[in-house]
């Protein structure tokens, strides 16, 4: 069975999940959710309900055989299938980077997020001014929360758990070769990030 496979791992879905602040049996979508490690920790440790979805059925089959009793559903995370206003909570964990779109994206969590829902993200992020493939710098994210009604409560740099991470990668396949897409970027200054944001209500 796969564990985490992102930078942090349950480290930083524990202090995402403590941030967000959900009252039991609320309702959770996780992004990019691979093999359901994310999903099994909050449905049995945090008692929240919870859907994943994922655009791997590799990694959907695997889920599905290790927990059976949730729900997976392969999915692009840039045109999710559900309702609007449906979730309490959205969850990305190093997902978004790897998306064609991550504007479109941000907008389709919004959409299914209830006023006053929690956007819960960690992710690469570019520690200098331009952007690059699916990367932004913190100002950028900043902006783009605003123009979609998210108020930024927690922003925190966690590049300590990214070098953790590559290190061990390389120590136990010999190199980067193989490592996510998204981790070689011409150059680039790169960092991780923990984000918890918003979505404001409405008015009326």
């Amino acid at each position: 069975m796969m564990l985490h496979q992102h930078p942090g791992e349950l480290a930083l879905t524990r202090r995402l999940i403590e941030l967000c602040s959900f009252v039991p049996g609320a309702k959770v979508l996780d992004v990019g959710c691979g093999t359901g490690a994310t999903m099994r920790y909050i449905h049995s440790v945090c008692r929240l309900e919870t859907i994943g979805i994922d655009s791997s059925a590799e990694r959907l089959n695997e889920a599905r055989m290790c927990s059976p009793g949730l729900t997976f559903i392969q999915a692009s995370g840039e045109s999710l299938p559900f309702a609007p206003a449906m979730f309490d909570g959205v969850l990305a964990e190093c997902s978004l980077s790897v998306m064609q779109d991550v504007g479109l994206a941000l907008q389709e969590i919004s959409r299914v997020l209830v006023p006053g829902g929690k956007m819960a993200i960690t992710d690469l992020y570019l520690a200098d001014s331009d952007s690059s493939a699916g990367y932004l710098n913190k100002k950028q994210q900043q902006t783009i929360l605003r123009e979609l009604g998210f108020t930024s409560l927690v922003w925190e740099d966690q590049s300590a758990f990214l070098r953790e991470f590559v290190a061990r990668y390389i120590m136990e396949h010999g190199s980067m070769e193989e490592l996510w897409q998204c981790v070689v970027t011409s150059g680039k200054k790169i960092g991780y990030f923990l984000l918890v944001a918003e979505k404001k209500a409405t008015k009326g």
